[in-house]
């Protein structure tokens, strides 16, 4: 996972923690990475960006 990490963030200007969750779902073949950063957007084609949550 950490070697999988390393790969991604070298390759794309994502911070550690970011590279980790990327990589984790690539490692368990994931169908969606749900995220509410719509950055994300062109990380991966498998995100699908969540709403925020009104206060």
């Amino acid at each position: 996972m950490a070697t999988e990490a390393a790969r991604i963030r070298a390759g794309t200007r994502l911070r550690l923690p970011d590279a980790l969750v990327r990589a984790t779902a690539i490692s368990i073949h994931a169908a969606a990475i749900l995220k509410t950063d719509t950055a994300w957007k062109s990380v991966d084609r498998r995100v699908r960006i969540l709403g925020h949550a009104a206060s």
